[in-house]
């Protein structure tokens, strides 16, 4: 079911017109009903880690603190899955979130163990003690994007008539 299917939908089911196009509308109940659905599929990914937005990131590892950017390697991220980020490669768990107090106390006590941590400051995915460089690291993370838009990327809310929900249409309706 696309956006303009869904908002047609709604439409029928409230006793309005229903209109030939949705994301471009000026109607004011059509603009209404467009911004309530986004709210509703916004909600629902929040709600629930749904399978249908469920996803895989990957990075290698370079030898500093900072690993990336966190858009760049887990797009849409809403959240990562507790105890998923694996080193593949020393075939190890990289812990954490670490909290604001752990972090600061492992990087003022040097605390150099094998066992790396990680924490997400900003957009930034940073691991103490500081890994080799080289090192192949999973996890798995729950995306904010429910929506696949009319070009194949996803989003997090609508952005053209042809859009389809990852998420259950009708709960949306």
């Amino acid at each position: 079911m696309t956006c303009l299917t869904i908002v047609q939908r709604v439409c029928k089911r409230v006793g309005l017109d229903a209109p030939s196009s949705a994301v471009g509308s000026t109607e004011r109940q059509i603009l209404q009903i467009l911004e309530l659905s986004n709210e509703s599929g916004q909600e629902l990914a929040r709600r629930y880690p749904w399978q249908a937005i469920l996803g895989v990131g990957n990075f290698t590892t370079v030898a500093t603190e900072s690993q990336g950017s966190i858009s760049t390697i887990a797009p849409g991220l809403d959240y990562i899955i507790n105890d998923t980020i694996w080193n593949r490669t020393l075939r190890r768990p990289v812990y954490g979130p670490k909290t604001p107090q752990n972090w600061e106390q492992q990087k003022a006590f040097a605390i150099n163990g094998p066992w790396s941590g990680y924490r997400l400051i900003g957009d930034t995915l940073a691991m103490y003690p500081v890994p080799t460089a080289g090192q192949d690291c999973y996890f798995e993370y729950i995306s904010k994007n429910w929506v696949t838009t009319y070009t194949a990327s996803t989003d997090d809310e609508w952005t053209n008539d042809a859009d389809t929900s990852k998420l259950d249409e009708n709960l949306i309706v």
